[in-house]
C-alpha cells in the first residue's frame, strides 16, 4: 500500500553506489552514504546532485538516510 512516501534514488560521488533517500531532499541537507560513509550535501534537486560535505561531521549532526 502506498502511504504517500517515496524514496529518491541518489548516487554517491565518492563510491559511485546507488542508495535511497527516504525524505524529500532540500538544498543544503547533509546526509551520509550508507555504503562508504562519505559525508555528503545536497547541492541540486532536479536532478538530485550530491557533493562531498566540507564540514567536520562532529561539528553538526549528519542524517542517516539509508
Amino acid at each position: 500500500m502506498d502511504n504517500g512516501k517515496r524514496s529518491i534514488e541518489a548516487v554517491c560521488p565518492d563510491c559511485g553506489e546507488k542508495f535511497s533517500i527516504r525524505t524529500t531532499p532540500e538544498v543544503g541537507q547533509r546526509i551520509t552514504c550508507p555504503n562508504c560513509w562519505a559525508y555528503l550535501q545536497v547541492i541540486g534537486l532536479n536532478p538530485l546532485v550530491l557533493e562531498w560535505d566540507s564540514l567536520d561531521p562532529e561539528d553538526e549532526e549528519f542524517g542517516d538516510e539509508s
